[in-house]
């Protein structure tokens, strides 16, 4: 069994859509998010039995699950099970890679798969691993590349600038939303349908910009948010931490009011349980850091 960890549930619904492309003879695949368990030894008692392989994508890094990362480190290690540890940023995390167990450049070509995602990608990702680390046969092909960002309409899919726009009433304010690329490839963009439909029965003009990242480049230039400049009169940011403080700057040079959309990474139903509400890592990354 091929065990897959991840704290981005889109990875897992792409991980869900993999398994349809697989042959019926490959590995069996298993995927938890490790957020979803407060005791990391619980939680690894009941997923880890019987694999041959772990893969472990924490976003946020180490600081996203360190007790559990530490025991699933000793468990592999005693075991003799391979292990990769991946990073949710657009670049690799050279602490996560350090705790791996396979060749460097199997780390990294793992990255990217994950880096570019979707259901495709993920399906190749798993063969990639078989051949590479448990020396099967399936075959596999490299990573497809899938643009860091674009427009998305709801009903349509995604859409050129001009075609989002086109519907637009220039009486009413214009309010765009940014969501994550990886909500966009896994289909997981129900809470967008959700927003758009609300932000228009409210009477603006709704977009959605879809994006890797609002990470700034050297320049301190944010690509993806170039689409929206002069169009907009509000955004609503669904990333997390808004990429950052140089994505701020960027932010404030759009010169319109931003908020900080909440997407928790637990279920509803746990969020209305909860005395605390948000756990801790949505209060720092969702709350917190925006607020700085």
């Amino acid at each position: 069994m091929i065990l897959l960890l991840t704290t981005a549930d889109t990875e897992i619904l792409a991980a869900a859509g993999a398994l349809e492309r697989l042959p019926p003879e490959f590995p069996a695949v298993r995927c938890d998010n490790p957020a979803r368990s407060q005791d990391p030894g619980a939680l690894l008692d009941e997923v880890l039995p019987g694999a041959r392989m772990v893969v472990v994508r924490l976003l946020g890094g180490r600081r996203a699950w360190p007790g559990g990362l530490d025991e699933l480190s000793r468990r592999c290690a005693a075991g003799g099970v391979p292990l990769l540890a991946l990073g949710g940023e657009a670049e690799p995390d050279a602490e996560l890679t350090g705790l791996s167990t396979v060749p460097a450049g199997v780390v990294a070509e793992a990255f990217e798969y994950l880096r570019h995602g979707g259901v495709e990608n993920t399906a190749q990702l798993l063969r990639f691993l078989a051949d590479t680390v448990l020396l099967e046969g399936f075959g596999f092909e490299p990573p497809v590349s899938i643009p860091d960002f674009g427009l998305y309409a709801p009903g349509h899919g995604d859409v050129s600038l001009e075609q989002a726009v086109a519907g637009h009433d220039p009486d009413r304010p214009t309010v765009a939303a940014v969501f994550y690329r990886t909500h966009r490839i896994a289909g997981n963009t129900g809470f967008v349908d959700a927003l758009m439909e609300a932000l228009e029965a409210a009477g603006a003009n709704p977009l959605a910009l879809w994006c890797y990242s609002l990470r700034a480049d050297r320049r301190g230039r944010v690509e993806a948010l170039e689409p929206l400049r002069g169009r907009v009169d509000a955004l609503v940011a669904t990333v997390l931490a808004s990429g950052g403080s140089n994505a701020g700057d960027a932010l404030a040079d759009l010169d319109v009011p931003v908020i900080q959309g909440i997407c928790a990474t637990v279920p509803r139903a746990r969020w209305a349980a909860s005395d605390a509400g948000l756990p801790p890592l949505d209060a720092a990354m969702q709350v917190a850091i925006p607020e700085f």
